[in-house]
C-alpha cells in the first residue's frame, strides 16, 4: 500500500488536510518498529470511535497507537477516495475539475466562434428569434374574445386579435 501511495499524488477537494496530514505521519513511520506513536496529530477526520480506537492515555500524554492509526487512516482514505474529498492529482477521471475550467476571458473569447458553430447569436434577444415570428403568426384561440393571453412559465405575452 505504501508503495502505491508513493506513486500517487493525492490532493484534497476542500480546505481540509487533516487526512493528508495523517497520511504523511503514518508514512514518515511505516518503518518504525514503535507501537506507539508521540505525535501531535489533529484526528478531527475520524469518528469519536476511531480516535478513541487509537490514542491511548499514558502519564497524563496522549500516545498514539501506530497500528491502529494505519488502519484509521487507510479506511478514511479509502472513503474520501470515493467520495471525492480527496482525488488524485492529474487522473482524468477524478482530478479536480477546477483546474480544467477555462477562465472567464478565454470563454468570452471563444464565445462568438461556439455560437457561430452551433448557429447561435450571441445576446438574449437573439436566443429566441422565431418565436416572435411563430407568435404574430399565431392564429388565436378558437372562441372569439378582443384579447388572448399566453403564460409561458414567468414570460407573459398579450396579443389582440
Amino acid at each position: 500500500m505504501f508503495r502505491l501511495l508513493d506513486l500517487l499524488k493525492l490532493e484534497s477537494s476542500s480546505a481540509d488536510t487533516r487526512l493528508l496530514k495523517a497520511l504523511d505521519v503514518v508514512h514518515q513511520h511505516q518503518r518504525s518498529r514503535r507501537k506507539v506513536l508521540t505525535v501531535t496529530l489533529d484526528l478531527g477526520f475520524a469518528s469519536q470511535r476511531w480516535q478513541a480506537f487509537v490514542q491511548q492515555r499514558q502519564d497524563g500524554e496522549v500516545l498514539l497507537d501506530r497500528h491502529a492509526l494505519e488502519l484509521c487512516v487507510f479506511m478514511y482514505l479509502a472513503e474520501a477516495l470515493q467520495s471525492g474529498d480527496l482525488y488524485v492529482a492529474g487522473s482524468g477521471a477524478y482530478d479536480d475539475y477546477r483546474a480544467q475550467l477555462l477562465p472567464w476571458d478565454e470563454c468570452d473569447r471563444r464565445l462568438d466562434d461556439y455560437g457561430a458553430a452551433v448557429k447561435l447569436r450571441r445576446g438574449p434577444a437573439s436566443l429566441f428569434p422565431s418565436y416572435e415570428t411563430s407568435w404574430k403568426s399565431w392564429p388565436g384561440p378558437s372562441t372569439p374574445a378582443s384579447r388572448t393571453t399566453a403564460r409561458c412559465g414567468s414570460i407573459r405575452m398579450e396579443r389582440r386579435i
